[in-house]
């Protein structure tokens, strides 16, 4: 896990992404119609608060932002110049991807991890935590997008900290930091399979980035297994491809997500994670990823560890004690997943929490390993 002054995305060493593709779908929030399927009424997901069971995506008719398989018969990636593109924006899901404050905004943020439609009269789904109800964790994003971190937490964080969102985009357009993806042999065409690609940690940049390609951005050496060698790094898509236009990372990897904001450090372990975007051009040519999408799986006692932290940057006394159990009852009640991101078992308790997170990118070059960055200190276990 890392830790700096600003956010950072770092992939666990290993992983291959085998993503889902997205198909725009209805959701359910507890009375209302179909909003966009391919399905339409009756008995399609999503299409009512009446239903007993959830709809199961494998179900004739039912719509959701479920994975395609990799397009076997494409051609593999045959790009020779390396395709290069960093975040310049994040969304954590209080505001649209225009930049409007949406208190719905979540819903189309994230995948459908799980496979259902979950509607709040569903009955196949893991039971609710603690506090939790059918009403809270049930009702799934558009297209059965599973993301009760964005519907049921995010407004948590931000009574912590009000600006959360602007401030994690303030860092990244300061140059404070940002994710950088390297698509290796991503050619031009809108069907490729087999694309070599790699990710980043952007250290900070010691300037205000143009965005436009001409950025060198250092890289965090904490992602390397050989500082002085980019092409060593820790975080590999060997078998990342192109569907419908859009780039899918693989198979499902851990995710270890550090968002400092205002002053205080959140890592977000995302397992099951899942990245996608759309790139315009390839090569030196790529002006930008648009429509990002990062979706997974949060671990609950292990998020609720995490806030533990957070809560004593503020005060240590947060450390224990009824105050942070209030708040750690919170997160437990938004828990609507198994933590190994399956559902559907009503007799086991949801351990996990859904999130999912969109982002644009744009073309800047690699530049050179960054020094280590130092840890902070653990407020509620700090070193003797």
């Amino acid at each position: 896990m890392l830790r700096i002054n600003s956010s950072i995305f770092a992939l666990t060493a290993g992983v291959s992404l085998a993503l889902f593709g997205a198909v725009a779908c209805g959701s359910d929030d507890g009375g209302g119609g179909n909003t966009g399927g391919a399905s339409g009424s009756g008995g399609a997901a999503g299409s009512g608060g009446g239903s007993t069971t959830d709809q199961s995506c494998s179900a004739p008719g039912a719509d959701c932002r479920v994975a395609p398989a990799e397009p076997t018969d494409a051609p593999t990636g045959d790009g020779t110049t390396p395709t290069v593109i960093a975040l310049d924006s994040l969304l954590l899901g209080d505001k649209t991807r225009d930049g409007t404050v949406d208190s719905k905004a979540w819903k189309d943020f994230g995948f459908n991890l799980d496979g259902l439609v979950s509607t709040r009269g569903g009955k196949n789904h893991c039971k609710p935590a603690g506090s939790g109800t059918v009403a809270s964790i049930q009702p799934d994003g558009n297209g059965g997008i599973d993301n009760s971190f964005g519907a049921n937490l995010l407004g948590l964080i931000t009574t912590l900290a009000a600006d959360a969102s602007d401030s994690v985009n303030e860092s990244i357009a300061s140059g404070d930091f940002t994710v950088i993806l390297r698509m290796s042999t991503l050619g031009s065409g809108a069907e490729q399979k087999g694309i070599a690609a790699d990710l980043f940690g952007g250290a900070k940049l010691g300037s205000t980035p143009a965005f436009d390609g001409s950025d060198v951005w250092p890289v965090m050496s904490e992602l390397l297994n050989d500082p002085t060698n980019l092409d060593s790094s820790k975080v590999k898509f060997g078998s990342s491809f192109v569907t419908g236009g859009t780039w899918y990372s693989g198979t499902p990897g851990t995710l270890s997500l550090a968002l400092s904001v205002s002053g205080f450090t959140l890592t977000l372990n995302i397992r099951q994670a899942i990245i996608s975007t759309k790139v315009t051009g390839a090569g030196t040519a790529a002006a930008a990823g648009a429509d990002g999408i990062i979706g997974g799986v949060l671990d609950t006692e292990e998020l609720v560890s995490e806030l533990k932290k957070v809560a004593g940057t503020f005060d240590e006394s947060l450390c224990d004690g009824s105050t942070f159990e209030s708040i750690a009852s919170s997160i437990r009640a938004a828990s609507d997943i198994m933590a190994d991101g399956t559902n559907g078992d009503s007799s086991k308790t949801c351990d996990g929490i859904s999130i999912g997170l969109g982002f644009s990118a744009k073309a800047v070059q690699l530049g050179t390993a960054a020094p280590p960055a130092t840890p902070g200190e653990d407020p509620c276990n700090p070193t003797p």
